[in-house]
């Protein structure tokens, strides 16, 4: 026994939640004893004759005054000792008789409940719909069993507002229980590592509580769990929550869920007009044995079909080509899955756009030549607008080089620069904003173009895709450039109209002269068309919101015979249609983002926007942090078509379930330990389990201990007055 019985003590303040302050009681209750020894030796005996009567009266009531003294004193060290006690808040364990009667619970049980876009798949179970409302029916158990307890519960699920967001802990049931009766289905992606981060925000911000568990009410689903994105985030975030939480992982997914889906739908263009028709493309899959099939429309109107025997997780994008619009304006193409399956949700996927009637092209040219075969203006001219009426595919005016200060670039829909030879750098600069600002830009090289102008004024701007090294001439005997196409190769997305043509005419055109352009790596060109020899014929590239095109050759025939070949004309349309911006970016949303109406579009209007259902959705303010936006939507969590009413037209809005989401292939419950870092946890599957964690789950005796403490304090006081101390 080492001093003061020290190491007696030590295994029983392993049992407190502060087991320092323990030990300093321990210590204080010694202080008493200390005055009193000390109190004794203070006392000096001096024999006084007329006293020898006193002390044979006080010999005769000494073992009554023993007896008090010693009551007293005991009475004030235990005191002491039950105060520091139960400062430092002891423990029992669940089952123990003393913890029923008085032990009073400070547990705080924070569930973790997934309402993502998975959750809305439909189950076969009386009480539940959804895999969401299965998990809402044993959140809600959970609350009950914990009715008229100490204990508090915290709440955390995407569809309470931000995602991870969470309710304050709360000592309330009916308040937990209403909360869990308002909790809605959310169609955006799983994010299971914000919502535990949360978790370990509320473990950190509510350090009262002397044990906490963690309840994990999740489908199971691969995204959440082994998604590459999620991995290394959930290894870390395990041994982290397993430090301060008793977790348990509760499984309401389906095993065998089986799901088919539309995860993608887009144009084979950048837009769409009334002149020429378009092609779209779909990503679909459905299970093995499915009857669905896959069906276009666009409103009322079936545009195709596929037949679903083809789809597959391997199997290429479905096309549906060669879509005319008669009529220009806003609209959308639908792709959707018949019949749908139990997550109906995402068995349709939506494309937003507006069909044009015509193309509004500015081209610039330096040099006509001595006649029109010489002008590269009027051979694009010709490919773009033949007739010169609205039933050409575009307006095109030319204009001399020397025009461009005077014209407003803002609403052209292309811009060439065919052979730029004396652009100034002012004009430079204005082109650069128009491209920045969502405008397509196409270069032509050609007869009189400045090799300076080019590298030192256009291509610090990027409005070239790399330095020209030379310009390349044919010898003297020399066969002409050839460009490197071949039919059935792998060929760029705007060459996709010559796929499989053996007559096109890019094979056969001739080059007499060519720039030789060293692409800059920073400006990530892509490569459309090379020639022969390696050098790059065509490449785009982007620049902000627009793009950039090259013709490493000229758009007339002094340095090529392709401006004359029918090639020309569909090769020059495919760039257009391929690099000119729709626009049409703010009407396709991801579910739970919201809808930005620019500026530009609204004006001074008032618009009005509904859901799927006709339901009015509300419009809000924008602060001055957003100048480019004059109003935005409230989250729109609801995958479908919406529909804004704006100067009398009607907008679709796309809002598409999170493709991810469609992925149901379940996670069994050693994969799930695994994803969390290996961390000791409980599992159960569809119901809740029926015991607590002996380690964790155990009350707080400290307030009663308090009680007891005041109580012997004031006894004590009685004792002494009554002994006259």
């Amino acid at each position: 026994m080492t001093l003061f019985g020290l190491d007696i003590l030590l295994p029983l303040a392993a049992s407190f939640g502060a087991p320092g302050i323990a030990m300093a009681g321990v210590l204080l209750a010694l202080i008493p004893i200390i005055i009193h020894i000390l109190n004794r030796r203070r006392h000096k005996v001096h024999k006084w004759a007329a006293m020898q009567y006193l002390l044979e009266a006080l010999r005769r009531n000494r073992r009554r005054l023993q007896f008090e003294n010693w009551l007293l004193l005991l009475m004030r060290c235990f005191a002491i000792l039950l105060i520091g006690f139960a400062l430092a808040r002891p423990l029992g364990c669940s089952g123990a008789a003393a913890n029923r009667l008085a032990g009073q619970s400070t547990r705080l049980h924070v569930i973790v409940l997934d309402n993502s876009a998975s959750a809305a798949y439909q189950v076969d179970q009386a009480d539940a719909r959804t895999v969401l409302d299965r998990g809402k029916r044993l959140t809600e158990q959970l609350i009950r069993r914990l009715a008229g307890s100490h204990d508090a519960v915290c709440i955390i699920a995407p569809g309470m507002g931000e995602p991870g967001a969470a309710l304050a802990p709360s000592y309330d049931m009916d308040e937990s229980l209403a909360s869990i009766g308002q909790l809605q289905q959310v169609f955006a992606a799983s994010d299971l590592p914000v919502s535990l981060k949360r978790a370990l925000s509320v473990a950190s911000e509510n350090s009262e509580f002397t044990s906490r568990k963690l309840y994990l009410i999740t489908g199971a689903t691969r995204p959440a769990w082994q998604d590459a994105t999620v991995a290394d985030s959930l290894r870390q975030l395990g041994p982290q929550l397993a430090a301060v939480y008793d977790i348990t992982h509760i499984d309401v997914g389906e095993a065998l869920a089986t799901n088919g889906a539309v995860s993608d739908i887009r144009m084979l263009a950048s837009i769409a007009t009334t002149a020429m028709p378009v092609d779209f493309a779909a990503k679909a899959a459905v299970p093995e044995g499915s009857p669905a099939s896959l069906l276009w429309q666009s409103g009322p109107r079936v545009l195709g079909t596929a037949n679903a025997s083809a789809m597959g997780p391997d199997h290429p994008e479905q096309v549906l080509p060669q879509i005319s619009f008669p009529a220009d304006g806003p609209t959308a193409i639908l792709a959707r899955l018949d019949p749908p399956d139990r997550l109906p949700e995402d068995d349709q996927r939506s494309l937003a756009f507006s069909v044009r009637k015509r193309l509004d092209v500015l081209v610039a040219e330096s040099d006509r030549g001595s006649g029109a075969l010489q002008s590269p203006g009027t051979f694009l001219q010709m490919a773009l607008a033949p007739n010169q009426s609205d039933e050409d595919s575009a307006k095109v005016e030319v204009i001399s080089e020397s025009d461009l200060a005077n014209r407003v670039l803002v609403g052209k829909d292309a811009i060439a620069l065919a052979a730029p030879s004396s652009i100034s750098r002012a004009d430079a600069e204005q082109i650069r904003h128009y491209v920045d600002d969502g405008g397509t830009l196409i270069v032509f090289m050609g007869e009189g173009t400045s090799i300076e102008l080019c590298n030192s004024v256009l291509l610090p701007l990027g409005l070239m895709p790399g330095k020209i090294a030379a310009i390349m001439n044919l010898a003297e005997g020399q066969d002409a450039f050839r460009f490197d196409f071949r039919p059935d190769a792998n060929l760029h997305p705007l060459l996709r109209v010559f796929r499989g043509q053996q007559n096109s005419g890019l094979s056969t055109a001739r080059v007499w002269t060519y720039a030789r352009v060293d692409v800059e790596p920073r400006l990530n060109p892509q490569r459309v068309l090379d020639f022969v020899a390696g050098d790059p014929a065509i490449t785009v590239h982007s620049l902000g919101r627009g793009k950039v095109a090259f013709f490493a050759t000229s758009a007339d025939i002094r340095w090529t015979s392709l401006p004359a070949k029918t090639a020309f004309v569909a090769l020059i349309h495919e760039l257009l249609l391929g690099t000119v911006s729709s626009d049409d970016y703010w009407r396709n949303l991801a579910a739970g983002s919201r809808l930005e109406i620019p500026r530009r579009v609204l004006g001074g209007n008032q618009p009005a926007l509904s859901d799927p259902q006709g339901r009015a959705v509300l419009l809000e303010p924008v602060g001055d942090d957003k100048p480019q936006i004059a109003a935005q939507s409230v989250p729109l969590t609801q995958p479908g078509l919406y529909r804004l009413q704006l100067d009398g037209r009607s907008y679709p809005i796309s809002v598409a379930f999170p493709a991810s989401e469609s992925d149901l292939t379940h996670v069994d419950g050693p994969a799930i330990k695994k994803a969390l870092g290996d961390v000791n946890m409980q599992q159960a599957q569809n119901e809740l389990s029926s015991d607590y964690s002996s380690a964790a789950d155990r009350g707080d005796f400290g307030w009663p201990l308090l009680l007891a403490a005041l109580l012997i304090l004031g006894g004590e006081s009685f004792l002494a007055m009554w002994f006259r101390r």
